[in-house]
C-alpha cells in the first residue's frame, strides 16, 4: 500500500473514532438519551408510511410512536438548558423562549399527527404529510441547537 493510502485510511480512521466520540458524549447527556428516543421512534413512523400495505399493517404502531413522541419532547422540553447554553454562544436567537417555542410546535404536531393516525381511513400518503409537519419543528430546533449535525 503506497504512504498516500494509508494516510487517508489513517485519516479517515481518526475521523471516525473522533465522530463516534462526539455522538457517544452528546448522548450521554439527559437530552441526548431523550433524543436517542426520539430517533426511534423516528424511524419508526419513517417506515410506517411507505406504501399503502405497510400503512395499514404498521397503523396501530404509528398512532403509539406518535404519542410516545408527545411524551418524550414533554420530557424533553425541561433540559435544553446546555442545549440553550451552547448554541447562544454562536446564534443570537437562542433562548428558553425559543427553545420552548419550538418544543411546543414538535408537541402539537406530534398530537395532529397521532389524531391522523387514529383514523382508520387515513391513507399511508395522508400519513407522510401530516407526518412532514412532525420534522419541521425538530429540523428547525436542530439548525438552532446542533447546527454542526
Amino acid at each position: 500500500m503506497t504512504r498516500k493510502w494509508k494516510g487517508l485510511a489513517a485519516a479517515l480512521i481518526a475521523s471516525a473514532v473522533v465522530g463516534a466520540v462526539a455522538l457517544a458524549a452528546d448522548d450521554e447527556t439527559p437530552l441526548g438519551k431523550k433524543m436517542e428516543l426520539v430517533q426511534a421512534k423516528h424511524t419508526v413512523l419513517l417506515k410506517s408510511y411507505r406504501n399503502a400495505v405497510g400503512w395499514k399493517k404498521a397503523q396501530k404502531e404509528a398512532k403509539e410512536a406518535a404519542d410516545e413522541l408527545v411524551k418524550l419532547a414533554k420530557e424533553a422540553k425541561p433540559l435544553g438548558a446546555d442545549a440553550i447554553k451552547e448554541a447562544a454562544k454562536k446564534e443570537p436567537k437562542a433562548n428558553q423562549a425559543d427553545w420552548d417555542g419550538k418544543m411546543d410546535a414538535f408537541m402539537k404536531e406530534a398530537e395532529e399527527f397521532a389524531k391522523v393516525a387514529e383514523k382508520d381511513s387515513t391513507t399511508n400518503v395522508e400519513a407522510k404529510k401530516a407526518y412532514s409537519k412532525v420534522v419541521a419543528p425538530c429540523s428547525a430546533c436542530h439548525d438552532t441547537y446542533r447546527p454542526d449535525e
